[in-house]
């Protein structure tokens, strides 16, 4: 029996009717550093998802538009109001980790974005979406400024203004 916000998620209908509400909050790209690269993710939402049985996945798209899945591991639940790191290595800067990918096969690089969606198909399904300088699919407009974070920097996203992303 799959909950969200109260409702049986297991039902065709129901599955239809709910779109879980996640935010990508934060973005650190390839540096220097390959242990400093991460995709934090946000719960603005009054009730916990689990992200296995919502099926979530994290896609890169390139400099090209291709899109690539990149398995996470472990899914895990992430608490109404909290935060959800996905990052490359375990811990990351002294933080422990709530799923991992393998940084050598799945890099963030320079003009790329990054979604996440229920879909197995890629640009299918997408919940949230950050690009970064020239990248191909972005939610609004890309970050004009910022074509790669410099190594310890990261793109972190903000309610208001046309790159805001708090009240999606």
């Amino acid at each position: 029996f799959n909950q969200v916000s109260g409702l049986d998620t297991t039902s065709p209908v129901a599955q239809l009717a709910v779109q879980p509400h996640l935010l990508i909050s934060e973005v650190q790209t390839r540096t220097s550093d390959a242990n400093a690269e991460f995709v934090e993710l946000y719960n603005p939402t009054t009730y916990s998802i689990d992200l296995a049985d919502i099926g979530l996945k994290l896609w890169k798209k390139n400099s090209a538009g291709a899109n690539t899945n990149i398995p996470l591991s472990p899914l895990r639940v992430i608490s109404d109001k909290g935060y959800y790191l996905i990052a490359s290595t375990n811990p990351i800067n002294g933080v422990v980790a709530d799923s991992t990918y393998t940084y050598a096969t799945y890099a963030l690089l320079a003009n790329e974005s990054v979604y996440i969606s229920t879909s197995d198909t890629g640009d299918t399904g997408v919940i949230d979406i950050v690009g970064w300088g020239t990248a191909p699919g972005n939610e609004k407009r890309p970050f004009s400024t910022v074509s790669q974070p410099s190594a310890g920097d990261s793109i972190e996203r903000k309610p208001g203004g046309l790159d805001g992303n708090g009240t999606d």
